[in-house]
């Protein structure tokens, strides 16, 4: 991870410079008040994203970032991530965390991570809101699913999901440990997902049970007492790790990132709807 201390980058025209030698080109001519670059392209819509006194500007040049079809060059990474920790503006924050998400890159990791885990990292990150916090764990919950998460972050993030799952009162980001727990099959995760299925919201005892299943193979239908007697019972619980059990639709579509999809959707339309 970064060692910097918050900070902004250091200047728009060094970030232009870099990705001129990262592009080749300034495909632009347009001016705006935040420079001499269009805000239709790469270049301009980081420098808008990054110095535009507002908000609404920042978020839609972020909204096209998201959209942008090319690969990013690195110096995008490290503008997205200071957006992402230090900016003012929670849906601003939101919005940098999902252009990170729609560019998965090692470069994009390592951002996502440390909002994760901001508790540790205070020289590093702004202490976020819980939609912030909601939406760096959605973009973990995608790191995860393609397995890139570096072996270096496991242990602490492992650690960090069972803390969340079995304290925070923000449902959706327990929710969003539990699925992400799936991917950590050992007894202490096991064990917290299975505690979480005591709890009164269904929402967080559906995520707990789908990732039991992710994690064992197996399903006990939402009771916590028939797991703890089957993990008593069993010698070795991860291994049909991947597995569904039969009857069982295969993939299963969490609630959680279902509601997220909807809203990248209606993100979506309304950047077409702002560019007509």
């Amino acid at each position: 991870m970064h060692s910097s201390r918050i900070r902004p980058i250091a200047s728009v025209a060094a970030l232009i410079g870099a990705i001129v030698l990262a592009t080749g080109s300034l495909a632009c001519s347009t001016k705006t008040r935040c420079g001499m670059w269009s805000k239709n392209t790469l270049e301009g819509d980081l420098v808008t994203a990054l110095e535009d006194p507002s908000p609404n500007q920042r978020l839609q040049a972020l909204a096209r970032i998201v959209n942008y079809s090319s690969p990013l060059p690195e110096v995008a990474f490290d503008s997205l991530s200071t957006i992402a920790r230090t900016d003012k503006n929670t849906q601003v924050r939101s919005a940098a965390i999902r252009a990170l998400q729609s560019h998965l890159s090692p470069s994009a990791i390592d951002p996502i991570v440390l909002i994760v885990l901001f508790k540790d990292h205070p020289d590093q990150v702004i202490t976020p809101k819980d939609q912030v916090i909601w939406d760096a764990f959605v973009a973990l919950s995608d790191v995860c699913d393609q397995g890139l998460l570096p072996d270096q972050h496991r242990d602490a993030v492992r650690d960090h999901m069972i803390k969340t799952l079995l304290s925070r009162d923000d449902r959706n980001i327990r929710m969003a440990a539990a699925y992400i727990l799936q991917y950590f099959p050992i007894r202490p995760a096991l064990e917290a997902l299975i505690g979480a299925i005591r709890e009164e919201d269904f929402g967080i005892c559906y995520e707990a049970e789908h990732a039991l299943i992710a994690m064992t193979g197996k399903t006990h239908q939402y009771d916590a007492d028939a797991w703890l007697a089957w993990l008593q019972q069993t010698d070795d619980p991860f291994a049909d790790t991947g597995q569904t059990p039969e009857g069982l639709p295969q993939p299963y579509k969490s609630r959680w990132r279902k509601q997220w999809d909807d809203f990248k959707d209606r993100m979506a339309w309304r950047n077409t709807d702002q560019d007509q």
